[in-house]
């Protein structure tokens, strides 16, 4: 039997299932601010609607009384925000209200989805055949040792399956964790890249779907933790660089050798990342780098939106529904913190969650387990 692949035109499928949209920068629920303290004009409340005397027409204004159940509590959260006002970067205006950091959710989502399966984990052994070498002294010796790392085959590593419990998995990619840290700070970059790929790949297990949600969350405190470590490794190669307003014509030679220097660690760390052979792995590492692309401006490709946008396209490889859903959460939250302006991915990410949902609600396969579930 011979696979064809389906061709799909994404443009006009989403041109047939879009309905015209307008921008809502503002809770169509909150009233407009009373300019000057003006006194308020009395209201008439009748039983069908209740609208301000100011009103010139009952549709006029819809939204003006006070009195809707769902106006009052966001009214109330209106003033209470109004009362912390601090000074905003500009960036930050583009988050609404209702906007929930995900700083506040991580511990709500450990506390909803919990399992009592039991949870399989591929665990890898590292070959110690190496670990009594002396440790490479000169730049040529640290160059070719790293390569060797990376040019490790699947023989050189000893796999393990497992199974544990929700408590034991928890305490397994806590200690994957410390473990990347340690690497890092005893400056073993591509044992902690080779960690860091290690936990994505955890992803893409759903045997247990209701603990997927806990997984997520603790596998991406990782990334995002690799993804800090890296960025602040090139930032301190460019700290000479943060002056204000200094083209780059005016700058120095020492400072100039640094920007190139910058740059160039910045571009092995994608080129390291883009030798990741599965789709997976490779993708989660270079969302959790994306705020390091910073540092290439001025090179083809590397601008923020088109490497969201890239990166968007990319996650449709991605063919267990779940797994892809949860790769452009991810996807979000890392755009949102490089470039919340940008809007359009989401909703192309959306509309992709959508099709590929009802396709797999009108498959075969789906319709033999529902009704072998229902009987």
């Amino acid at each position: 039997m011979s696979w064809t692949p389906v061709q799909r035109d994404y443009e006009a499928e989403q041109k047939a299932s879009s309905l015209p949209r307008t921008d809502a920068p503002q809770h169509p629920l909150i009233p407009t601010s009373n300019p000057n303290n003006a006194p308020k004009s009395p209201v008439v409340v009748t039983p069908i609607v209740s609208v301000a005397t100011v009103t010139t027409t009952p549709l006029s204004d819809p939204l003006g009384g006070l009195d809707d159940p769902l106006g009052g509590s966001v009214l109330n959260t209106a003033k209470v925000s109004e009362s912390k006002v601090v000074q905003k970067e500009p960036e930050a205006d583009f988050h609404a209200d209702s906007f929930a950091p995900w700083s506040a959710m991580k511990s709500s989502i450990l506390q909803t989805y919990t399992t009592d399966e039991q949870i399989g984990v591929q665990v890898t052994f590292m070959n110690t055949a190496a670990q009594g070498k002396p440790k490479p002294t000169s730049t040529a010796d640290k160059v070719k040792s790293r390569v060797e790392q990376l040019d490790q085959t699947e023989e050189d590593v000893v796999k393990e399956n497992m199974l544990m419990t929700q408590k034991d998995y928890v305490t397994h990619i806590e200690s994957l964790h410390s473990e990347l840290i340690a690497a890092w700070d005893s400056e073993e970059r591509v044992k902690s890249l080779k960690l860091a790929i290690q936990c994505a790949k955890l992803l893409n297990d759903t045997q247990v779907a209701k603990f997927y949600p806990s997984k997520f969350v603790l596998v991406t405190e990782i990334l995002d933790t690799f993804g800090n470590l890296v960025y602040d490794r090139i930032k301190r190669r460019s700290v000479l660089l943060d002056v204000p307003g200094t083209p780059k014509d005016k700058l120095t030679k020492q400072q100039q050798e640094i920007s190139d220097a910058a740059k160039e660690t910045c571009r092995n760390w994608f080129y390291k990342i883009a030798s990741i052979r599965e789709l997976l792995p490779r993708l989660y590492i270079e969302m959790a780098i994306i705020k390091s692309y910073e540092f290439l401006k001025g090179d083809p490709h590397t601008d923020f939106t088109d490497v969201i946008n890239r990166m968007s396209r990319m996650c449709r490889g991605i063919g267990n529904p779940l797994v892809q859903a949860y790769a452009r959460t991810y996807l979000a939250r890392k755009g949102n913190n490089v470039l919340p302006k940008l809007k359009p991915y989401l909703m192309d990410g959306f509309n992709d969650f959508i099709y590929t949902h009802k396709a797999n609600l009108d498959s075969e396969k789906f319709q033999r387990q529902l009704k072998r579930r229902c009987t």
